[in-house]
């Protein structure tokens, strides 16, 4: 995902939870030298209020235990105006999504959700949380949720989900 975004970006700062993805990431993105590399826990982000125009947090948050706190965080990082961008693979049938999560589980991912176009809505909707959703099918569909951050979005997620409309 950096590889496509960086050219893009006047500066960039790519995280993740793995030192050897952060390495790996370093070693495919040495051409652009906007891009920063920062091993990173998204559920405590060490970066200020405010910090970023638009966050992407790409195919992670069916892997946590607690995602509201990754949402909350990624919301605070972003300045209102901005936006939070969460693409994540999803079935596009029901009966698949098994299916697909064992490949996936197989290859060393940790699922604890799993989801369809419906469901994918349903779970930012019970968080209190309005996003627009795109869709790029495939062997293996992705939807993007694009929350536009507003002044009030940074109400705790964990506090009372229902206080949180963007």
């Amino acid at each position: 995902m950096t590889r496509i975004i960086a050219p893009k970006c006047k500066t960039m700062t790519a995280t993740d939870f793995s030192e050897k993805m952060i390495h790996k990431a370093e070693g495919k993105l040495k051409k652009y030298k906007n891009v920063s590399f920062q091993l990173a826990d998204i559920t405590h982000l060490e970066f200020k209020d405010s910090t970023f125009d638009k966050v992407v947090a790409a195919n992670v948050i069916h892997l946590l235990d607690e995602p509201g706190k990754a949402l909350d965080e990624l919301l605070r990082v972003v300045r209102p105006g901005g936006m939070v961008l969460i693409p994540t693979y999803i079935s596009q049938q029901a009966d698949s999504s098994a299916t697909i999560t064992k490949v996936f589980n197989m290859m060393g991912a940790n699922f604890k959700k799993e989801f369809d176009n419906i469901t994918y809505k349903q779970f930012f909707e019970e968080m209190g949380i309005e996003a627009e959703y795109r869709l790029a099918p495939g062997v293996i569909s992705c939807c993007v949720a694009i929350i536009k951050v507003k002044e009030n979005s940074r109400k705790s997620l964990q506090s009372d989900p229902q206080d949180h409309r963007r």
